[in-house]
């Protein structure tokens, strides 16, 4: 991202070896900040450091263990910043069961259901990968994205990778 992009990457890792993994391989790799900590305070901080003016793209993958932070994470981006675009990573594709995600039980499972209020509460435009299961090669996880509407999600609905998921 931070090569693709050229603008810095912030990023959050709870685990203490996976934390000092990333370090080592982006260690070359200048305007690259890494913390050790909860996702949702790592949140916090940046509502500190970054105005709510500045256009973020956020990638939630913090979903594999007991708690699960993503309605709280919502809940901090659509309250301290108003431009943004989120990708959430191992995600329920609705009537696509050849895409792999996360599923811990009765009411944790990465699906629609448990975003329905960030996505009315932030007016929340959803996509969803375009191309179908099948014709995927890889892991096949899904994910979903989502932005406000208006134009960062006017953009997101020209990208040919994406569909916008209308309930």
């Amino acid at each position: 991202m931070r090569l693709t992009s050229g603008k810095p990457v912030f990023s959050c890792e709870l685990n203490p070896r996976f934390h000092a993994l990333a370090k080592m391989r982006l260690a070359n790799l200048d305007q690259i900040h890494l913390e050790l900590k909860d996702s949702r305070q790592f949140l916090q901080g940046l509502q500190k450091s970054l105005p709510a003016s500045q256009m973020l793209f956020i990638y939630l993958d913090a979903h594999w263990y007991d708690d699960l932070p993503l309605v709280e994470e919502m809940d901090l981006i659509g309250s301290g910043w108003g431009n943004y675009v989120i990708m959430v990573d191992d995600f329920c594709v609705p009537g696509d069961n050849g895409y792999a995600f996360d599923n811990y039980g009765h009411g944790k499972a990465l699906e629609l259901s448990m975003l329905e209020n960030a996505v009315k509460k932030y007016n929340l435009a959803v996509f969803f990968p375009a191309a179908r299961s099948s014709e995927e090669t890889g892991g096949k996880c899904g994910c979903v994205v989502l932005a406000p509407h208006g134009p960062l999600s006017q953009k997101l609905t020209k990208l040919p990778s994406l569909s916008e998921w209308k309930s």
